[in-house]
């Protein structure tokens, strides 16, 4: 199952203005096209970290399915949390929240990865359209950012933990470490991608209610 961009309009939140729909209507029209990718970052320089902020040098490993642990080591990954959970200056008593962050790759690698596993060029091509096109639930594609000119695509599928004072530290650089910053339009998208993949109704099989 895939985001139907042909139906937008329930996608969108009732609050919105109507002017507000009409600019996020054009934003999601622009994956179908894949054309002119505008309104996806945010240009401003904040001080803190946001969710959906791309950003470099993450401590990171993942298991493989035959319980090895590919890496430890640094990588870009992207911020899942909602942004008042990672705050530094929201303080907790008792128990501090986790970071939820997914890994991030560039869209050259990926595809690179796929031939390497004797995929044929059209049907790895075919895939790389659905993907930019954001029809795979598990990945997020995020177009080149003013300043790398590189694709990227969050795999949503390999969510982990981050403590949170290893993010504190890296706030001091997080100009530097930063990649991208999503706008309006781009966090909404994010938060379709997100919680289509995780949260999706209805979902098959159907359960029985208890009598």
């Amino acid at each position: 199952m895939s985001i139907d961009f042909d139906d937008t309009e329930k996608l969108l939140p009732d609050q919105l203005s109507k002017t507000g729909k009409g600019r996020l209507q054009l934003f999601l029209s622009q994956f179908k096209t894949l054309n002119n990718f505008s309104e996806y970052y945010d240009d401003n320089d904040y001080s803190s970290f946001l969710q959906g902020d791309v950003i470099n040098d993450v401590y990171t490993c993942s298991m493989n399915s035959d319980k090895t642990v590919h890496g430890p080591g640094y990588r870009p990954a992207i911020i899942i949390s909602n942004s008042c959970d990672i705050s530094a200056e929201n303080e907790r008593k008792y128990i501090n929240k986790n970071c939820l962050m997914a890994p991030v790759e560039d869209l050259d690698t990926h595809r690179s990865m796929l031939l390497r596993g004797q995929s044929e060029d059209k049907s790895v091509d075919d895939l790389i359209k659905l993907i930019k096109q954001q029809q795979k639930t598990n990945l997020l594609y995020l177009p080149p950012a003013s300043d790398t000119g590189v694709e990227y695509i969050a795999i949503l599928d390999k969510i982990f933990s981050h403590p949170p004072e290893l993010l504190n530290e890296m706030l001091p650089h997080n100009k530097a470490l930063r990649i991208s910053s999503l706008s309006q339009a781009g966090h909404y998208l994010f938060l379709c991608k997100l919680s289509f993949h995780i949260c999706r109704i209805p979902e098959a099989p159907d359960r029985t209610f208890r009598k």
